[in-house]
C-alpha cells in the first residue's frame, strides 16, 4: 500500500468509515475510479484558500467531495440543507 493509499486508510479507520459531509458508510477498499461512493480525502478548508494540512483532513465520498469543491463545509451544508427541505416541503419555504 503506498503513502497516500496508507494515509486514506487511516482516516478512514479514524472515522469509522463514514463520510462527514452526508453521514453515510464509505466503502473500501477504494478501487473502483468510477464509483461516486469511492473514499476521498476532503480538505475542510480549501488549499486554495491557504489551508494547511494540519487536522485539515476528513473522509468523504468522492461525489460528496466535489460537490462541495471548495466551499467552506458549514456553508455547503447549510445549502444543501435548504434545498432538500425546499424540495421535500416546496409549501414551507416560500
Amino acid at each position: 500500500m503506498g503513502p497516500k493509499k496508507k494515509r486514506l486508510y487511516n482516516l478512514w479507520v479514524k472515522e469509522q468509515g463514514t463520510c462527514y459531509l452526508c453521514g453515510f458508510f464509505v466503502p473500501w477498499p477504494p478501487d473502483d475510479i468510477k464509483d461516486p461512493r469511492k473514499a476521498t480525502v476532503d480538505h475542510v478548508i480549501a488549499k486554495s484558500k491557504g489551508a494547511t494540512r494540519l487536522n485539515n483532513s476528513r473522509l468523504a465520498h468522492q461525489y460528496c467531495n466535489l460537490l462541495k469543491g471548495s466551499a467552506n463545509p458549514t456553508d455547503f451544508l447549510k445549502d444543501t440543507i435548504r434545498i432538500n427541505f425546499m424540495n421535500r416541503f416546496p409549501k414551507d419555504s416560500e
